[in-house]
């Protein structure tokens, strides 16, 4: 592997060679320029393996999947890997499956996310971490705009962490599938996010369908839909981008009155003020009939 450039692929699955035969391929995937999946699963590696991994994959730039699913990984490697990855800009898909990757292992990772935009598939099903993983987890995530898979089924998280994740999917626009534990009751909503992201043009055009979506539930508040849609308004910057972010807030003819309505004052004269700058027609409109001294303070 240190002269060869045509092998692309590398599958060892299932062999069992341990830490010692990972140090000696992680020398060669340093300087190697060829391997683009690389597939260890099943081979007893622990730490200090996963360790001389992640100073490899500080320099390579060639390896865009790996795969460590089936391992005795802990919270160790999992920290000097999260660190390697900060330098990293190839990979894409990283497996962690059904290894014994805890909460500061999870915390770790988060951290790398909230740097590494190439990542976009992570499998860390089958660990030992529970909430407090998946909130540090769910914290990093908000603001990435590369991560489309995450995969969490068969860890220790209940519904705490699964609201967690719930309130971080109504940020993030990226991530197409969450898998989550059997137990967690909130699959259909976290579903119905991931599918907004999946069929979302952009992400402005995801952020105003969550608002909708939150305006339109029996579950949520219009308080909910109010506060996540003043993030989106803060977020992006062109006209065309803030219309979405209103359309989903009051851009119904009753819903969106009746939001318009719920507001303070001074969120009022916010969302008007955005409201015109955009030429949102609909939600300039419903705020209008809603609150009419707008219009006459605005001739003033």
């Amino acid at each position: 592997l240190r002269d060869n450039t045509s092998i692309t692929d590398l599958h060892l699955y299932n062999n069992d060679f341990g830490d010692q035969g990972v140090f000696a391929l992680a020398g060669a995937i340093q300087v190697n320029s060829s391997v683009a999946k690389l597939h260890l699963g099943g081979n007893s590696i622990a730490d200090q393996g996963v360790i001389m991994l992640a100073l490899a994959l500080q320099v390579n730039s060639s390896l865009t999947r790996l795969l460590l699913n089936d391992n005795n990984i802990s919270d160790q490697g999992v920290i000097a890997l999260a660190h390697g990855l900060r330098y990293n800009s190839s990979l894409t898909q990283l497996d962690l499956g059904d290894n014994r990757i805890g909460d500061q292992g999870v915390s770790a990772l988060a951290g790398m996310l909230r740097i590494n935009s190439s990542l976009t598939s992570l499998d860390l099903s089958a660990n030992n971490f529970g909430d407090d993983g998946v909130i540090f987890l769910a914290n990093a995530l908000r603001n990435n705009s590369s991560l489309a898979r995450l995969d969490l089924r068969d860890n220790d998280i209940s519904d705490t962490g699964g609201t967690g994740l719930v309130e971080m999917l109504l940020y993030n626009a990226s991530l197409n599938y969450v898998g989550l534990p059997d137990a967690i009751d909130l699959e259909e909503r976290v579903e119905d996010l991931t599918e907004i992201n999946t069929e979302a043009a952009s992400s402005h055009v995801a952020f105003g369908k969550k608002v909708k979506l939150l305006v339109d539930s029996e579950q949520d508040s219009s308080e909910d839909a109010v506060s996540l849609a003043l993030v989106g308004l803060g977020r992006f910057s062109e006209s065309d981008q803030r219309q979405e972010v209103l359309h989903g807030l009051l851009g119904s003819h009753e819903r969106g009155k009746d939001v318009a309505a719920s507001v303070d004052l001074a969120t009022r004269r916010i969302l008007y003020r955005y409201a015109a700058k955009s030429a949102a027609g609909p939600a300039l409109a419903n705020l209008l009939r809603a609150h009419p001294s707008l219009c006459e303070r605005r001739d003033k």
